[in-house]
């Protein structure tokens, strides 16, 4: 497993005290500023991950989402001051795998960051096969997501949801297995992660093809296995 971090943070001390945590549990850990050119540095060529600090003060919230659009390819973990939800929407919204509030507990920080790079790690010995439901195509091999052969675009994280609803088509995936698969153990209790995330796919999906996915109160998700037991007469 690659267990290389990259730590963004224009908080000196803050970027140091992470970066002696995760060295203390073996990872390799760079530092950069927010505003780094890391394609020109380099600094996030060999990166599993990265943990990105969300300025507490004067944060423009256009320029960090357009941030993680670009590195969105590798899991970010956000870590910011903020308990505004609107917030957190837009930075899952722009791609980032997971947000937790600061200041937050070393050992939450790094159960999270675990996580986060066993799905990585997993979603690399993904088998490679084809999911076709009527025009719905979901290639678990390039990890695309496809309407109608038009691709929807979906995040690592959308992709991962709906890849665990269609390894059980037809049958219903718990909310707690969802996000034990997806985001790990350790957010047992995050069932709104699973509202954000899935009303996202929905909207990539389309009125027509959102339909082949249900919510079941109370319980989790189904993919149907056909547009005709989605829409039953």
């Amino acid at each position: 497993m690659n267990k290389s971090i990259l730590i963004v943070e224009n908080d000196l001390k803050e970027r140091e005290i992470w970066k002696t945590h995760l060295q203390r549990q073996g990872y390799s850990v760079t530092t950069a500023p927010l505003g780094t050119d890391l394609v020109r540095t380099g600094v996030a060529d060999d990166a599993a991950l990265i943990l990105l600090g969300i300025p507490a003060f004067n944060v423009n919230i256009d320029e960090i989402t357009r941030w993680i659009g670009q590195w969105c390819h590798i899991p970010i973990i956000a870590l910011g001051r903020t308990d505004d939800p609107s917030m957190v929407v837009q930075l899952l919204d722009a791609g980032a795998d997971d947000f937790v509030t600061r200041p937050c507990r070393r050992d939450e920080l790094l159960a999270r960051v675990r996580a986060a790079l066993r799905r990585q790690a997993q979603a690399g010995q993904t088998s490679a096969y084809v999911v076709n439901i009527d025009g719905f195509t979901l290639d678990f091999n390039a990890k695309r997501a496809f309407v109608d052969n038009r691709d929807i675009k979906l995040t690592r994280t959308e992709f991962s949801l709906l890849a665990e609803l269609a390894r059980r088509t037809g049958h219903i995936c718990t909310h707690d297995e969802l996000l034990g698969k997806v985001w790990g153990g350790e957010c047992w209790d995050a069932n709104h992660y699973l509202h954000v995330y899935f009303g996202r796919i929905r909207k990539k999906l389309g009125a027509k093809y959102s339909a082949l996915l249900e919510t079941i109160a109370g319980m989790g998700y189904v993919l149907h296995v056909s547009l005709a037991d989605a829409f039953p007469r």
